[in-house]
Order: structure tokens, then C-alpha cells, then sequence
């Protein structure tokens, strides 16, 4: 009776041994399966970083291009071809020079008086005229305000309600952009993830992206 109980212990024993190394397996797939989300997310990111760069390496590529056509067709055209050295003109016979005239003598002139000074005319006084108000226009009453742009916020939220699951910040970034946000930012995925983190109503489930709160 005692081998049998002995050999169930060792049996018991065995299979804990087992599920505890199952167990082991289990947790380091899922650390490796977290990692494996952040480095999907940091390639979304590079993807995006790439594409920046390309566009402007295109930009420069183009401004290269039509400054070097310019550059040829000036040089093509002959603008810099040298210059003929002018004619010279023919010169003209001197005339033949006439004797000097007399002198004549002349009286002595007299001398004159100078007029006596005019008193200065009085200074004139102009009026000067005293500013008008220029009339204040009040907006009239029922008139609508001029539309405001919708923030980037308000186009995070129209982008996670369409979404059929939970999407990553350079995903929602595109998506914001295809429908036709405008920004001069270089690096327009960073600002939409801190807007994401700055956003009470967003949830970021990991390995997955951000969605709306239900």
C-alpha cells in the first residue's frame, strides 16, 4: 500500500513539475508577443519617418533639376559669347582758328544802390481740424460667426469612431491626413500620440493601438 501511494506522489509530483514549466512557456510567449507589438509600432513609426524624408529628398532632387536646366539653357543661348572690340570713328579736320578780336574799352560802371528790406509778411494761422470719429460698425444681429477649423482632437475622435478596432498612432495619423487635415509638421505621428496620451476619453489597449471609451 505504501509503494502505490508513493508511486501517485511521484506521479503528482511529475505533472507539477510540468504545469509549472507550461507555465514558464506561457509567460516568456507573452512578454515575446508584447515586444513583438512595440516593435510593430516603432516600425509603423520608422515607415512614417521614411516617407517624410523621401518626400523631401524628391523636393530637393526637383529644385536641383530646374536650377541645372536653367543654368544650360543660358549657356546653350550664346548670352556669354565675347564681345567685338567697337570701330573706331573717323576723326574730323580741325578748323582753322580765327585772330583774337579787339578789345574794347568799356566806361566804368555805377555803382547801385540796394533797395531797402521789406518787412516780413505775418505768419498765417491755419485752423486745424479737429479728427472725426470714424463710425463703429455693430454686427448685425442673426448673422453667423465665421466657421472654425475642427482641432486635431475633434479629427482623432472622427477617425477612432469609424475605426472597426483599435489602431496605432502613425495609422491614425494617415488617416487624418488622407482626409485632408492640413499641417506643416515634419513629423505629424509624434503629435498625434501625445494628443492621444492628453485624451481622457481614449484607451490604449497594449499590442493593439488606441480606441474610444465605451
Amino acid at each position: 500500500m505504501s509503494d502505490l501511494l508513493s508511486h501517485f506522489d511521484s506521479q503528482i509530483q511529475g505533472q507539477e513539475q510540468l504545469l509549472r514549466e507550461r507555465e514558464q512557456e506561457i509567460e516568456q510567449l507573452r512578454r515575446q508577443r508584447d515586444r513583438l507589438a512595440e516593435l510593430e509600432e516603432q516600425r509603423d513609426e520608422l515607415h512614417t519617418q521614411l516617407r517624410t524624408v523621401e518626400s523631401e529628398i524628391a523636393t530637393v532632387e526637383r529644385t536641383m533639376t530646374s536650377s541645372l536646366h536653367r543654368v544650360s539653357s543660358r549657356f546653350e543661348g550664346g548670352a556669354l559669347a565675347p564681345a567685338s572690340p567697337p570701330a573706331p570713328s573717323p576723326r574730323l579736320p580741325e578748323p582753322p582758328l580765327s585772330p583774337p578780336a579787339p578789345r574794347v574799352a568799356t566806361a566804368p560802371a555805377t555803382p547801385r544802390t540796394a533797395p531797402a528790406p521789406l518787412p516780413p509778411p505775418a505768419p498765417r494761422t491755419t485752423p486745424v481740424a479737429s479728427p472725426t470719429p470714424a463710425p463703429r460698425t455693430t454686427p448685425a444681429a442673426g448673422t453667423a460667426s465665421e466657421p472654425k477649423t475642427s482641432s486635431l482632437k475633434d479629427e482623432i475622435k472622427k477617425v477612432l469612431r469609424t475605426a472597426r478596432g483599435a489602431l496605432s498612432g502613425p495609422v491614425i495619423a494617415d488617416k487624418i491626413l488622407a482626409a485632408g487635415y492640413k499641417t506643416s509638421s515634419a513629423n505629424f505621428a509624434n503629435i498625434v500620440k501625445k494628443h492621444l496620451s492628453e485624451m481622457e476619453e481614449v484607451s490604449h489597449v497594449r499590442g493593439e493601438g488606441y480606441k474610444l471609451k465605451k
